[in-house]
């Protein structure tokens, strides 16, 4: 699953992609519900034998089988899009697919973005190969990128986290407050195993089963829409962590005891993670603006 402001993304194990919510912009990639709000889940008629779907904004991408890349809705300026998906030439074979600016990591660890980078354009459908600094020379190239939330931040093969780029709320994570032109590790964070961001935050899914969250709050751990933090903070009460993911106004983690979520929640700001009321075991989430679902293990979505 992948969620965007109010719509979401299901892959099935047949490889069609359902969505359910609000389509603003062709998001669900399917002219009968584009401008409707529709709460029971719709198959896109243009999404077949997928095998990857990400979210981000009011736009989406999905890489099938063959793995060739579509996207679809209204994304940033430089990519295409529109109700009926259109191919992304030149990212054949790219993996871990990064929404915000479409990014994926090709066999060689080289991040192949596409769009908006960095504040600059590349021409609508060509690709821009390791932006500068990133991940060549020196700096690390990268095993996997974020679930949610763009190419900004990366996980190594070492399995350690590198971010770079805008940093007034702390989003960088290097204990400072200045603009990373090149990638730096965050700061004191052990391993990780999966990464989500969502504008101007991220959270970590470290190894040991601990989540880490740093940018502006809410983080988990009590701070508030009005507090920044520029390095990891671990999220309260969680253990046992194996999915997260970031919306733009809540967390969502699935851990030991259920799934949790913080931010904006059930219409009432929580600076620390609430447990929702559901019973099974959970395998993936998905958050959106004030809202969450999860899927369980026996493959029913609860929202």
């Amino acid at each position: 699953m992948s969620g965007t402001y109010e719509a979401v993304a299901a892959l099935t194990n047949t490889g069609d992609v359902y969505f359910w919510g609000r389509d603003y912009s062709g998001e669900t990639a399917n002219p009968e519900t584009n401008g409707a709000t529709f709460h029971a889940p719709v198959r896109s008629p243009y999404l077949e034998c997928v095998v990857e779907v990400s979210m981000s904004g009011q736009y989406g991408c999905a890489r099938d089988i063959d793995d060739d890349v579509v996207c679809f809705g209204d994304p940033p300026e430089g990519m295409q899009g529109g109700i009926i998906p259109q191919s992304v030439p030149g990212f054949l074979g790219a993996t871990g697919l990064a929404t915000g600016a479409l990014a994926g990591v090709s066999t060689s660890g080289q991040a192949i973005i596409a769009g908006r980078w960095s504040g600059s354009l590349s021409p609508a459908g060509s690709l821009v190969q390791d932006p500068p600094g990133w991940p060549h020379g020196e700096y690390p190239r990268f095993a996997t990128l974020p679930t949610t939330g763009g190419p900004n931040c990366g996980i190594d093969p070492d399995g350690y986290v590198w971010c770079f780029g805008q940093n007034e709320l702390g989003q960088v994570g290097d204990g400072t407050w200045d603009f990373a032109v090149k990638p730096v590790r965050v700061l004191d964070l052990p391993t990780a195993a999966q990464l989500g961001r969502y504008g101007d935050r991220a959270c970590a899914r470290l190894d040991s089963g601990r989540l880490a969250c740093w940018g502006r709050g809410p983080l988990g751990d009590g701070s508030t829409l009005e507090d920044s933090t520029p390095s990891p903070v671990m999220v309260e009460g969680l253990t046992g962590v194996v999915d997260v993911a970031l919306g733009s106004a809540s967390v969502c983690a699935i851990a030991d005891e259920g799934v949790a979520c913080w931010g904006w929640v059930g219409g009432s700001l929580e600076p620390y993670p609430q447990w929702i009321q559901v019973d099974g075991t959970f395998m993936q989430v998905a958050a959106l603006a004030g809202a969450g679902c999860a899927l369980r293990d026996d493959h029913e979505v609860f929202c």
